[in-house]
């Protein structure tokens, strides 16, 4: 069968299939690529590295810890234990036999143990 062909090939090879009727075949390749995903499209990575770290806890987060008259022993540990000095005074008084025994007066004093928390960010 007699087949008219025009091919316009524009920055690329064109490949003509010859069929039974008139094919106007105009190829133009692109090289950009443009793929678009169902995804993001434009992914703007904005990385702001903040160098302060401010932790906010429920204790916490200044701790002044004051200790005066005293031997303050700071000790940090993951448990927060504040152990107030507790002063047990024992006069005991016994008059058992005719001689007065008199027991002095045991005064336990524990010392006064500030402990920090975990949490703690600062401590004076």
């Amino acid at each position: 069968t007699s087949t008219t062909s025009t091919v316009t090939t524009t920055t690329s090879t064109a490949t003509v299939s010859t069929s039974a009727t008139s094919t106007t075949a105009t190829t133009t390749t692109s090289t950009a690529t443009t793929s678009t995903s169902a995804t993001s499209t434009t992914t703007t990575a904005t990385t702001t590295t903040s160098t302060a770290t401010t932790s906010t806890s429920a204790t916490l987060t200044t701790s002044t810890s004051t200790s005066t008259t005293s031997t303050a022993t700071t000790s940090t540990s993951a448990t927060s234990t504040t152990s107030t000095a507790t002063t047990t005074t024992s006069t005991a008084t016994t008059s058992t036999s005719a001689t007065s025994t008199t027991s002095t007066a045991t005064t336990t004093t524990s010392t006064a143990t500030t402990s920090t928390s975990a949490t703690l960010t600062t401590s004076t």
